[in-house]
């Protein structure tokens, strides 16, 4: 844990700064009052979904289906006339 005072803070900001970051303790103390410094933790990405396996090369009757849909019906597939 490192402790500074403010004036020394100023002098010191960028030192400080780095010594925060690498996971060190740091209180900065103004008019008797410590102030801790603690940098917020990298938030993770979400991982992204792979769809590789729902791409398809064949595409030549990629026209020839449909969805079909009634108020009050299910969503149903149709297949188109060629």
């Amino acid at each position: 844990m490192k402790r500074f005072s403010a004036t020394e803070a100023r002098v010191n900001f960028f030192k400080i700064l780095d010594l925060s970051v690498q996971g060190e303790t740091v209180i900065i103390e103004r008019n008797g009052i410590p102030i801790h410094l603690v940098p917020h933790p990298k938030k993770k990405r979400a991982k992204k979904t792979d769809y590789s396996s729902l791409i398809h090369s064949k595409v030549d009757d990629a026209n020839a289906w449909s969805w079909e849909w009634e108020p009050n019906k299910e969503l149903t597939f149709k297949k188109n006339k060629k």
